[in-house]
Formats: structure tokens, sequence, C-alpha cells
């Protein structure tokens, strides 16, 4: 009986202690103090107004933890929401606490929305929140053992070219994040994303990151993996990226490394009715110029395809590029004309700048095989040279 006493005792000790803890940290809560010393401190280090809906709740299962119900953050010196959250909860370890240290087990945050602004002059809504230059601040040190975010939205608007998108319905779970001295890393991150425009157009986005390393400038992961899966009208595609990534995150420079992937499109109207393009290469990313460059190789049945872009720019779109393929037969990937049709429209073309060359060792369209073809591009603000309003079955071109 002696073994059963001695458990008994030990986990009257353990309970006491728990108790004990549950006792200090509840007569030390004072939830109307702490929403006013967080907004004081949000309003004085960063200008924004930081509000909390309801009353903090402190909760004791399955762990300490702190609840908060509907929470925004203000833009800068103004009244407009910058994000907000439809409740909170991060959850910290209890005996840790007894000695005065704090080890977080979770963060959840639920019903996230974020809205991101470029200004006409240049500037972001979170370059105050990014800034670096906080005199008297402490090196921060924090290990969370998860971090989960539920149905959340992010919304970019550019002020300078007038454009907006939103993403909804984000999901994001991590595994340790581990912060130490300007250091930090994350054991993964999974990512999921639905975005719908109307009923004819939709995608879903799965990201997976694993071996996050970095500093406040260098971001290094290990491995990327990307999934997409959308649908419009009749045709659906999908498409995997599988690679390394390296960022400077001062710099807004990343690199992809290792890339390698495939992307399939289906449709009913198509000969060979799915279309499989697996690739590889290399894609380097200016993000402050909007800007990237690469190298690609990738397989078409049996035709080889390399790919170069130089530069390819989102604002003004543009691109650079030398595309080599050894032999392809577009008769097998085009769909069957109709009667009054013989024509490829290119008015999509009409604000890309285009600047590059087409090799094709063999094609066959529209039942003519036309060997060592050489297409030089060039289209500036609508005006190509080299293209055609529309490109007909006849094709004119240079033979190398």
């Amino acid at each position: 009986m002696r073994p059963l006493k001695i458990a008994g005792v030990t986990l009257a000790l353990i309970v006491a202690v728990v108790g004990t803890g549950i006792v200090i940290v509840a007569s030390r809560f004072d939830a109307p103090r702490i929403k006013a010393e967080l907004a004081q401190v949000v309003q004085k280090q960063q200008q924004r107004t930081l509000k909390i809906d309801g009353d903090l709740e402190l909760g004791f299962w399955p762990d300490i933890g702190i609840e908060l119900g509907k929470l925004s953050l203000s833009e800068r010196n103004s009244a407009q929401i910058f994000a907000s959250a439809d409740s909170a909860r991060v959850s910290v370890a209890l005996l840790p606490l007894l000695s005065k240290r704090i080890v977080v087990n979770s963060v959840a945050l639920n019903g996230a929305r974020i809205a991101l602004i470029r200004h006409k002059d240049g500037t972001l809504n979170i370059d105050d929140l990014r800034s670096r230059d906080q005199t008297g601040s402490q090196p921060l040190q924090l290990d969370i053992a998860a971090i989960k975010i539920a149905d959340a939205q992010i919304s970019w608007t550019d002020e300078q070219s007038g454009g907006t998108t939103t993403v909804s319905g984000i999901d994001i779970a991590t595994g340790a994040v581990s912060i130490d001295s300007g250091t930090y890393s994350v054991a993964g991150l999974s990512l999921a994303a639905k975005g719908e425009t109307d009923a004819a157009h939709q995608l879903d986005a799965k990201l997976e990151l694993s071996g996050i390393e970095g500093t406040g400038r260098m971001l290094k992961v290990a491995k990327i993996v990307l999934d997409l899966d959308g649908r419009s009208g009749d045709s659906a595609f999908k498409a995997r990226l599988d690679s390394a990534l390296a960022a400077d995150l001062e710099g807004m420079s990343a690199t992809l490394d290792n890339l390698s992937g495939e992307i399939t499109l289906s449709n009913p109207k198509l000969p060979m009715k799915r279309i499989a393009l697996p690739f590889s290469g290399r894609v380097k990313l200016d993000l402050s110029a909007r800007s990237a460059e690469g190298n690609l190789a990738a397989r078409l049945g049996e035709s080889k395809i390399a790919l170069k872009f130089d530069h390819a720019k989102l604002s003004p779109p543009s691109l650079g590029f030398a595309l080599d393929i050894d032999r392809i037969n577009a008769d097998q990937y085009l769909p069957p004309q109709q009667a009054g049709e013989g024509k490829i429209d290119f008015s999509a073309l009409n604000k890309l700048k285009l600047d590059g060359t087409v090799r094709i060792g063999s094609l066959q369209i529209a039942k003519t095989r036309v060997r060592k073809l050489k297409l030089r591009i060039r289209a500036v603000d609508g005006r190509r040279a080299g293209v055609p309003e529309t490109l007909r079955t006849g094709i004119s071109a240079t033979r190398e």
C-alpha cells in the first residue's frame, strides 16, 4: 500500500501547486487595466488605436488562456480600420508563470481582416509596423507551440494603379515558432485559401512550407509546395510547384531554387481533352520593382520547351523573353476551327509590352508544316511590330 500512498500524496501536491497557480493568476487578472494599458502602448508607440470590444476572459481549461472578443487596429493617425478579428485566444503554460516566465502554448485567431494599401507615393500602410528603429526596445524572446488562424481575409489596394484584390477564406496553421534576439524559426506552416469571382470562376490554393528560419533581414525556406485547383467556365486547371526559397526581406527580393512542378489544363473542346506541362528551373523576384527573371524548361507531349525571361513586370505589364521549342504539333492542342473562324485574336496583348523571340525547329499547324521557324515579337502600348492584329491560318515567318 505504501506506493499507492506515495502516489496519492504526490498527486495531492501537484493539484495543490496547480490550484495555487490558478488562484495567483486569477487574483492578479484585471481585464479593464490590461485593455487600457494595451491601448496606451499601441497609441504611444505606433499612433494607432487598438479597440477591444467586451471584456477579456480568463480560462483555465485545457490550459490558462486569455480570450478576446472582437478587436480592431486602426490605420496610423487615422480612425480607418487597418485590421480586425472576430475573436482571439492566447494560451500559456501554468508552471512557468510561477517563476515569472511566459511560455505560449498556442495563439488562435478567427475571422481576421487585414487591409493592405500601397499609397500614391509608393509607401505602404504597414511601413511603420515594419520599422526596426525603436529605441529602448528589448530583444524579443518568444516560443509558441502553435499558431492557428481561421477564415482570414486579406485585401490589397494599389492607389498608384487603382487596382484592388481580395483573398478570403484563408486558413493558416504552424508548428513550433521560436523568436530569439532577431532570429526565428518555424517548424512548419500550412495555408489554404479559396477564391471565387462568380459561379464560373473558382480557385482553391494550398501552401505548405517547412524548414523556415531567418533573421530580421534574411529568410530561408527549405521546401515550398504550392497546389492550385481552379475552374473557369468549361476549363479546369491544376498546378503544383515545389521549390526552395531564399529571400532578402529588406531588399524585397527572393529566389526560387530547384523549382519544379506541373500544370494541367482540361477542356472538352480540346482535341486531347487534357494537357500536362511538367517544368523545372529557377526564378528570381524583385518585389520592390515588381519584376522577375529566370529560366524554365518544360515538356509538352513530345515537345521540349526552354523559356528564358530577363525582365517581366506587372506594372506596367511587360515581358522580355526567348522561347525555344524543338518541335510541336499545334493541331493536337488547338480546338478544331468552326466555319467562319480561322484566326487567333491577339487583342488581349494591347496593354502588354512584349520584346522576345520564338524559335521552333518543326511546327505543324492547320495541317501545314514549317521547319526552322523564327518569330520576332515586339509590342509597345498596343502597337505590335511583327505580330498582326489577328494571326490567320497561313503563317508568314522567317526561316533560319
